[in-house]
């Protein structure tokens, strides 16, 4: 007997301890009593319905406000990075917004003529267009119109605005394509606790998703993703096979080194003697999750709704099909590894796990034209180990914050109790449940409960 099934069992039999019963089979073709009484008899009727409703008006335009108006129209653009009329902010247009503006209290003035707050650019409020176009560079093309956290971390590394998190947000809800893609689907989480470490290149998630046809062979992409720091990898691949699986690993064991824990679901391509021999020799370890519970691996799923979000927003984005998806799937992979993120204390897990620094797309405001400057590299110092030791040293800080930032996330989570929900069925009732293989959607049922 499975051992899901064996649990199921146990649960069962002690629920029943305090009745006296005993077990009698009934073939489904005789059992109508039962169906019946469900289904008519055994549903009571509830006192009251309660509906909630939401209204959603829409704000109406001014009749004099003219420029008001050409800025909503700008801002609800599809793909306002490809108007004509787009202009790139500058130095220059920074500098003139804060010389109509009142200095705020504490900043400072830089070699380069900008006021600063807190080593960040200060961006007047009242330059509205100038922080509109600021938004749409950091939100759209490339960047894969990621979420308003990874949107504000991109923002405040570079400028302060004051009310960011709430401009932040106006601007994502007003975001054609952020609307089209992205969808609110919940996530069943498991009743026990799942593997959680702290250390980087400690566990690596794997998994294979369905993309679907492409304008080549590929079909399907091997995402691989560290678990501390949040570092993805996806490889295409034709098909979701052993000798895909074993390539990717030691592709990553070449550039990283290899992974302690490697978790994975029980498809046939993890399971095979070809990986379990390959994990054997790189001295790691195998863990499974159960078949069919996705939800038990949610580390890797929650970085494929990413993918698939990213993907479709960028194949919008450049007005490409979505069959061109194993050429937008370098863009796919740049945009999540560069990202920050909350749960890592504002680091992207570009940062955590190579300690390189993280691009910043609003850099190239500061090149006017678009180039960049000339400059020359003085000799390498022969303290070379003093300079590995601080680099260690400073990638061991960021991971400390990271892992504080995420324990305090867990216990803020498991506080919010926030993945309950109350069923719409009664005891005896005949329900049918919906369960999704693959990419195959089947109904399963009826079932009673």
């Amino acid at each position: 007997m499975k051992r899901h099934v064996r649990g199921k069992l146990l649960r069962w039999s002690t629920k029943l301890l305090e009745y006296r019963y005993s077990i009698e089979h009934i073939e489904g073709v005789h059992n109508v009593w039962a169906d019946l009484i469900s289904r008519w008899g055994g549903k009571p009727q509830p006192t009251a319905r309660i509906h909630s409703a939401k209204r959603i008006t829409r704000s109406k335009r001014r009749g004099g406000d003219t420029s008001g108006g050409q800025q909503k129209s700008d801002a609800s653009s599809l793909r306002p990075l490809d108007q004509d009329g787009f202009v790139w902010p500058t130095i220059d247009e920074i500098g003139s917004e804060q010389s109509l503006c009142t200095t705020p209290r504490g900043a400072t003035l830089g070699d380069d003529g900008l006021w600063r707050l807190g080593g960040a650019i200060w961006i007047p409020r009242e330059a509205r267009d100038l922080t509109q176009r600021l938004l749409i560079i950091a939100h759209c093309g490339r960047n894969g119109h990621r979420g308003v956290h990874v949107m504000e971390n991109l923002v405040s590394r570079l400028f302060y605005i004051s009310g960011l998190n709430r401009i932040v947000r106006d601007f994502c809800v007003k975001c054609l394509l952020c609307l089209h893609v992205k969808g609110g689907t919940v996530i069943p989480r498991p009743f026990s606790e799942t593997h959680h470490t702290f250390e980087r290149n400690e566990t690596l998630h794997w998994d294979f998703l369905t993309l679907g046809e492409s304008f080549g062979s590929s079909h399907y992409v091997l995402v691989l993703k560290d678990e501390a720091t949040h570092f993805v990898e996806l490889v295409a691949c034709d098909d979701p096979t052993s000798a895909v699986a074993a390539t990717a690993i030691l592709d990553w064991y070449s550039r990283f080194g290899a992974p302690i824990v490697w978790v994975s679901d029980s498809g046939s391509h993890f399971k095979s003697k070809v990986i379990a021999e390959l994990c054997r020799r790189l001295k790691g370890r195998q863990e499974f999750i159960l078949a069919y519970s996705p939800w038990k691996n949610g580390s890797v799923e929650r970085v494929n709704r990413d993918i698939l979000q990213v993907l479709k927003a960028l194949a919008l984005e450049f007005r490409v099909s979505l069959q061109d998806w194993p050429h937008l799937l370098p863009l796919v992979q740049s945009s999540i590894n560069h990202s920050p993120v909350s749960s890592l204390a504002n680091h992207a897990p570009i940062e955590l796990f190579t300690g390189l620094p993280c691009p910043n797309t609003l850099d190239s405001v500061f090149f006017s034209g678009g180039k960049g400057r000339v400059v020359t590299l003085s000799r390498p110092q022969q303290s070379t180990e003093q300079h590995l030791a601080a680099l260690r040293a400073s990638i061991r800080d960021m991971h400390k914050a990271a892992k504080a930032e995420r324990e305090r996330q867990h216990l803020r989570y498991k506080a919010r109790q926030r993945y309950e929900r109350e069923v719409n069925f009664s005891v005896g009732d005949y329900v049918h449940r919906h369960a999704s293989l693959r990419g195959q959607s089947e109904m399963v049922g009826p079932r009673a409960y």
